[in-house]
């Protein structure tokens, strides 16, 4: 029976059914697990020195021929195989414990290729327990697998040796190689410069040398950053299909008016930001930005720019911030530099919801917050009301924004600080509330998962390649 890529390890020289149980626990079911298993780490022992050539604490690969190979009992009991290597320069000791089933296959005169690490033990440089291969007599470049190469380094556990994995992954590769479909059109990889995936998958477990290694790990990381990309941008795209209640134009007086009241000068890296961030606004399908700066560089600057415009448009803007003194502070800022404009400032959390603005019904709600440089103390029920009824214009909380019975009339733009703090569903929970509003996440410490800034329907995202071509 042939062996496929999707054959059970079982099917393999040498794989019982005990060695089959202790491949699952590394998640290696099919043939097609096992090929694309890669090494985590590598010992380079490819150069071959004259045992003259030795040095104490290197890790080095002689060959030469066995003399004297002995069973003997050291001074605690333990069993020792020794031998001396000799080949025409110089001998080197060799030294197994509790491998007595060694001595049926190292005998004097045996021609081996030993690799390990050299010690000194009473001024005999000495190799313990090295890994070793025998040389054919009829091969002048034997096949090794375990010594005088780049050796390969897998995940292990009990019963399952690397040692072990190497002599499965070498019998099995010559099987399947001409199985291995590159899924990467040819063009791509010639302009790339990339090697085909079934010479990549060989080099990886047998490097022929490091030059040829590096390119078969170059292959394999920019097949999974090529495919993270494409999942990026369908997933992108899929959300941006879904089109925007709104289309928000510039309002270039109220910003200025805005920005004339500042009492500094916007930097060009700040004007950059808002140049782009309008931009999108304009655009006829949801923005998704990821706003990155320094703590003190003037994020929460450029966000502000984006919710006075969507406000400007008559929409409602939120900015959720992750915890109670950073929301009442964008508040207390806000509310400030909002002062001269009609609009109505709102804050949201567990322990506290306020209202500022020019509109002096407000004062009816409640009474003003003793302290508070801005803002009327209100009930929950009349902040989410005020929401519901579009009447707070700009809103400025925790996660008590995200909760059930939070309502907004039209919500166009959502802010999201320290974007590391909350969770993807977290994040989006907000933007879902009303149609599909503007997204702006803003951090100083941004984290892979900021790739998902908003989550699509399983259909539109383009899924990952399966295990047969690419580990």
């Amino acid at each position: 029976m042939s062996i496929r890529l999707n054959s059970s390890v079982g099917m393999l020289f040498g794989v019982g059914k005990k060695q089959q149980e202790r491949l699952a626990q590394l998640e290696l079911v099919t043939v097609g697990d096992l090929v694309f298993n890669f090494p985590r780490r590598y010992e380079d022992f490819s150069s071959t020195v004259a045992i003259r050539d030795l040095k104490e604490g290197l890790k080095q690969t002689v060959r030469g021929s066995l003399w004297q190979v002995r069973e003997v009992n050291s001074r605690r009991g333990l069993r020792m195989l020794t031998a001396t290597l000799i080949d025409g320069t110089g001998v080197v000791k060799l030294t197994w414990f509790n491998q007595s089933y060694l001595k049926d296959s190292l005998v004097d005169g045996a021609e081996i290729i030993v690799s390990g690490q050299v010690t000194r033990y009473r001024e005999a440089l000495t190799y313990t327990n090295p890994a070793f291969e025998l040389v054919k007599t009829d091969a002048d470049n034997p096949d090794v697998v375990h010594v005088g190469r780049i050796v390969p380094i897998y995940a292990e556990t009990a019963g399952i040796t690397s040692k072990w994995l190497r002599r499965v992954i070498h019998t099995a590769l010559p099987l399947i190689e001409d199985q291995i479909v590159d899924r990467l059109p040819e063009a791509l990889r010639r302009e790339q410069n990339l090697m085909d995936t079934a010479t990549a998958v060989r080099q990886m477990h047998f490097p022929d040398d490091q030059k040829l290694l590096n390119a078969a790990r170059r292959r394999f990381g920019f097949e999974e950053l090529f495919y993270w990309q494409l999942k990026s941008l369908l997933t992108k795209k899929a959300w941006q299909d879904q089109g925007k209640a709104m289309t928000f134009t510039i309002d270039k007086d109220i910003l200025r008016r805005f920005t004339d009241q500042l009492p500094f000068a916007l930097t060009n890296a700040q004007k950059r930001a808002i140049r782009e961030l309008l931009l999108d606004m304009e655009k006829p399908m949801p923005m998704a930005r990821l706003l990155e700066g320094d703590v003190g560089a003037g994020k929460t600057l450029v966000a502000a720019m984006g919710l006075v415009n969507a406000v400007a448009n008559g929409a409602q803007a939120a900015l959720m911030a992750p915890t109670e003194i950073l929301a009442e502070q964008h508040f207390q800022g806000l509310s400030r530099l909002l002062a001269s404009f009609d609009f109505t400032v709102g804050l949201l959390t567990s322990g506290k919801c306020l209202v500022a603005g020019r509109d002096t019904q407000l004062s009816l709600l409640g009474m003003r917050e003793e302290g508070e440089a801005a803002g009327v103390r209100v009930t929950r029920a009349q902040s989410l009301q005020l929401l519901t009824e579009g009447k707070i214009h700009l809103v400025i909380g925790t996660h008590s924004l995200i909760q059930r019975d939070v309502h907004f009339h039209n919500l166009g733009f959502v802010v999201i600080d320290e974007q590391h703090r909350f969770g993807v569903q977290q994040r989006t929970e907000l933007a879902q509330k009303s149609g599909n509003p503007d997204l702006l996440v803003m951090t100083a410490t941004p984290i892979p998962r900021s790739l998902a800034l908003r989550p699509v329907p399983a259909s539109s995202v383009c899924p990952l390649p399966p295990p047969d071509v690419m580990p």
